[in-house]
């Protein structure tokens, strides 16, 4: 099992962050993601992962209309399946927690034709989680693929 340690952002991790992020497109991340992922992680709490002092992975949540929404995860693409991003999404429940929330959503997308595995294994994570689909978007249609966000809901209760 891994050593890995989560803390509170500072400024200093935004070049490992974009990192992590630029490391995962375009499996994960669009261009207009990666330019947003460096302003959107200065708005936002957000917490890194270390590992023998490197950050290898991210997240981020913010409020949308007094709801805490995760707004970014990634992790180092070399190290999935270590459970960085069950930890980075259990700290930021913990603390959501010990503000009284009482639950948490985040975006992603929920379906897509052709399947696209980088989205399928981000709905799973999410499911693993305990997240459930709360709501579904109209379908859209992109670069050779239909697709809908789909925005799942978690009970901290």
């Amino acid at each position: 099992m891994l050593e890995i340690t989560i803390r509170k952002f500072k400024l200093a991790d935004s070049d490992a962050v974009n990192r992590i992020a630029r490391g995962l497109h375009p499996e994960w991340f669009t261009e207009e993601a990666l330019a947003n992922i460096p302003r959107d992680i200065q708005l936002a709490k957000c917490f890194v992962a270390e590992l023998e002092d490197q950050v290898v992975g991210f997240i981020s949540v913010f409020s949308h209309d007094g709801k805490p929404m995760i707004g970014w995860l990634g992790t180092e693409k070399k190290l999935r399946g270590n459970r960085i991003g069950q930890h980075l999404v259990e700290r930021v429940i913990s603390e959501l927690r010990e503000f009284g929330y009482r639950e948490i959503r985040v975006q992603t997308v929920g379906e897509c034709e052709p399947p696209y595995k980088p989205y399928e294994q981000t709905l799973r994570f999410y499911e693993s989680m305990g997240f459930k689909v709360e709501k579904r978007g109209r379908l859209r249609e992109d670069l050779g693929f239909k697709w809908r966000f789909s925005t799942l809901r978690k009970s901290l209760k």
